[in-house]
């Protein structure tokens, strides 16, 4: 598996993976990033399976939305299309997490695309660890750190715990819109 987390510090939002990968009880590094630029407002990434990932790498989303309302009907058009990927290529289990301008999102294999209302959020096999990794680290030092460094704690965190987070660590950033 791997662990994705999502913040927001400030006007900038944040996306760490980490690029484990397991085969039965061995684990590797991979080589390609679990999270990627769909566009230049939306960076996303994928959970719950290798066939998730590799679906992920071919999406792109060709439009310039400038309202939170018009980044949903887009949203949604994706939430669509991973559905019926999902479907197809039989990993049901899989989610996506993205950062937009307008918030955190957070997609399942069921179609549904929802923005989130926190400031943190992490989906994976070190999800739990690294959401409270991160609701503590700021917690602790409040708006004084990045949210990118704020990411990169959580996914670290999680990978001291979690047999399924591990190796190099990828973080994305996002500016909020005004």
């Amino acid at each position: 598996m791997t662990t994705l987390a999502a913040c927001r510090i400030g006007s900038t939002y944040a996306l760490a993976a980490d690029r484990w990968i397991s085969f039965g009880d061995e684990y590797a590094s991979l080589a390609d990033p679990k999270i990627r630029m769909a566009a230049p407002w939306l960076a996303i990434g994928a959970v719950g399976g290798s066939n998730a990932a590799t679906w992920l790498r071919g999406v792109s989303v060709d439009c310039e939305p400038t309202t939170r309302a018009d980044a949903q009907a887009h949203l949604d058009a994706l939430g669509e299309a991973f559905r019926l990927a999902a479907k197809e290529r039989e990993f049901g289990s899989a989610a996506l997490v993205g950062i937009t301008p307008w918030g955190i999102v957070d997609f399942h294999s069921s179609g549904s695309v929802n923005f989130l209302d926190a400031a943190v959020s992490a989906q994976g096999s070190g999800g739990k660890i690294a959401q409270g990794a991160m609701h503590a680290i700021r917690d602790f030092h409040g708006d004084t750190l990045s949210a990118q460094a704020v990411a990169d704690y959580g996914v670290r965190t999680a990978a001291l715990y979690d047999a399924g987070t591990g190796g190099r660590v990828d973080v994305l950033t996002i500016e909020a819109a005004p």
